[in-house]
C-alpha cells in the first residue's frame, strides 16, 4: 500500500507543487480544497474536492469550521479515494480555514479506515495578524487531536537564522525547504518495508513531531551535517530532552558506514534525548554531491522557545 500525500488549501497545495520537483516514486498525490477555481490550477486526477456536494452558488467561508463540514458531507466519496492509502501525509497551513479544518475532516476519516496520518502544518508569523494567530492556534489544536502524528513548523522560529531577509514570502520559501524534506524523509521512511513498521511505532508511541535536517559538502562529513541538523531552527526550538522517538535519514552520494552512523546517532540519544526510541535509515541520492541527515523526532514537545528580543520584524505584503 503505498503512501499518499494530500495538500489541504492553498498552502499545503504550495508545498506539495514543490515536493513534486524533487520526485517521489510510489506515492499518490492528492489536492484538497473548498475552492473549485484553486482546485482548476491542479491536475485533475489529483483533485479532491471538499464540498463537491454543497449547491452551486452557495458561499464558500474560508472559516475551520466550515471546511470540516464541506469535507464531512463528502466523507464517503473522500474515504473512497483514501481506501488503498498506507500512510496518508496531510500537508497545510494553519492560518485559514481550508488548511485546519480539512485537514482534521480527513485526518477523523482516516481513523475511521484505519490508516495513520502524520501532518506537516505551518504556523502563521506574528506579523500575520492576531486573527490567523488565533486560527493558527485552534487549527493546531484540532489537527492535533485528530491526527495520528502533527509536526508543525512555526514560522517565526526562523527569523533569527534569515540573515535578516526582510519579505515574508521570501521567509516561507526558506520554510517550504524544510517541509518538503521533511514529507521526504517521512515517505521514503514508510515505503521502506525493512523501516516501516519501526516507524508506524514512533507516530503510534508520540502525539508531536519536530523536523530538522544538516548538510555537509563532504560526503564522509557525517559529524558535520548532524551537527548542523541538531542546530536547525525547528529542532533548537524544543527541548531534546522530552524526544520519545528519532527517525534519522541519511541521503548521499556514498553510504556512510553504517558502525560509524549508529555509534554517532547513540551518543547524541544518550546525551540528549536519553528515553528516544531510534530508527535510522539510509539510501544513496547522486543529485547530492555530500551528505544530507535528516531528523525527525517525536514526543510531546509543546510550545516552541520565544524569538530572541533582539528579532527583527518582516515585511509582510499579505
Amino acid at each position: 500500500m503505498k503512501p499518499y500525500i494530500i495538500g489541504v488549501g492553498r498552502r499545503g497545495a504550495e508545498i506539495v507543487q514543490k515536493q513534486l520537483r524533487t520526485g517521489l516514486a510510489d506515492t499518490v498525490v492528492l489536492f484538497a480544497d473548498t475552492d473549485a477555481d484553486d482546485l482548476e490550477l491542479r491536475p485533475e486526477e489529483s483533485r479532491l474536492r471538499l464540498g463537491a456536494s454543497i449547491p452551486p452558488g452557495e458561499v464558500i467561508r474560508n472559516t475551520i469550521s466550515f471546511s470540516y463540514d464541506a469535507a464531512m458531507q463528502d466523507r464517503d466519496a473522500i474515504k473512497s479515494r483514501l481506501s488503498g492509502a498506507g500512510i496518508v501525509i496531510l500537508v497545510a497551513g494553519l492560518g485559514g480555514g481550508t488548511g485546519p479544518g480539512g485537514s482534521e475532516a480527513i485526518a477523523r476519516m482516516c481513523e475511521e479506515l484505519g490508516i495513520p496520518v502524520v501532518a506537516f502544518v505551518t504556523k502563521p508569523f506574528r506579523i500575520e495578524g492576531e486573527s490567523r494567530l488565533n486560527r493558527g492556534r485552534i487549527g493546531f489544536r484540532k489537527v492535533y487531536n485528530a491526527a495520528s502524528l502533527i509536526v508543525s513548523f512555526p514560522q517565526d522560529v526562523i527569523i533569527p537564522y534569515s540573515q535578516r531577509i526582510t519579505r515574508v514570502r521570501e521567509l516561507i520559501d526558506i520554510v517550504d525547504e524544510f517541509v518538503v524534506a521533511g514529507i521526504q524523509a517521512c515517505v521514503e521512511t514508510a515505503a521502506d518495508e525493512s523501516a516501516e513498521t519501526a516507524l508506524r511505532s514512533l507516530i503510534a508511541a508520540s502525539p508531536e513531531g519536530v523536523f530538522g535536517y544538516g548538510l555537509s559538502d563532504n560526503p564522509d562529513g557525517m559529524d558535520e551535517a548532524l551537527t548542523f541538523a541538531l542546530e536547525s531552527p525547528f529542532i533548537k526550538s524544543i527541548s531534546l530532552s522530552r524526544a520519545k522517538g528519532l527517525a534519522v535519514t541519511v541521503r548521499g552520494s556514498k553510504s556512510p558506514d553504517g558502525q560509524s552512523l549508529r555509534s554517532d546517532v547513540g551518543r547524541i540519544v544518550d546525551q540528549k534525548c536519553p528515553e528516544a526510541k531510534v530508527i535510522i535509515r539510509q539510501t544513496t541520492d547522486h543529485r547530492i554531491d555530500g551528505l544530507q541527515i535528516s531528523l525527525l523526532l517525536t514526543g510531546e514537545f509543546g510550545e516552541s522557545i520565544p524569538l530572541p528580543m533582539d528579532s527583527f520584524t518582516p515585511v509582510y505584503e499579505g
